[in-house]
Formats: structure tokens, C-alpha cells, sequence
């Protein structure tokens, strides 16, 4: 395997293009960039984790608690999920 010009598209690179608001959902562990944005407008991303309360893997590297100045943004419904605290949604 050679040496590849970063600047120069990759050989099997494919596009996904669409118009203004439109959604991509894709699996991270698939290679992956970003084209370089040539607009005035910024590029907004969502990134979203899901796994198991007991994932062995959140365990062995845990989310740091929300800070105070996050919390403090929120009622308390909301915080407590955030706290991953239990929820009486009963009216």
C-alpha cells in the first residue's frame, strides 16, 4: 500500500449529498470524513451514543456526570434523566 494524497479524493470515496436539512444516520465504525465546508453556514452534527445501562464497555469507561451549569438549564424531570435517575411519569 502506497502513500495517498490527503488532498486528493480517495479512489472508492462516494458522497452523500442532499438538500438543506437533510438527515444522514450511519454507523461510525464504517470509515468516514468530511468534505470541507464551502459555505457561510455552519455544519451542524449530532452524535449519539446508545448502549446498555450495564454495557461493559460503559462501565470500564464511564460519562463523566453533567456539569452544574448543564443541569441548572433544565427542570428537574429532565435532570433526573440526565442523572440517569429513576422517573415517576404518574400523574
Amino acid at each position: 500500500m502506497g502513500y495517498a494524497d490527503p488532498d486528493k479524493p480517495h479512489p472508492l470515496q462516494r458522497q452523500l449529498v442532499g438538500p438543506a436539512g437533510t438527515v444522514f444516520v450511519l454507523n461510525i465504525h464504517c470509515a468516514h470524513s468530511a468534505m470541507l465546508n464551502r459555505s457561510d453556514e455552519m455544519r451542524l452534527a449530532l452524535f449519539a451514543h446508545f448502549s446498555r445501562r450495564d454495557s461493559p464497555l460503559l462501565l470500564a469507561n464511564p460519562h463523566p456526570d453533567p456539569s452544574h451549569s448543564a443541569l441548572d438549564r433544565h427542570d428537574a424531570e429532565f435532570r433526573a434523566m440526565l442523572l440517569g435517575e429513576a422517573i415517576d411519569l404518574r400523574p
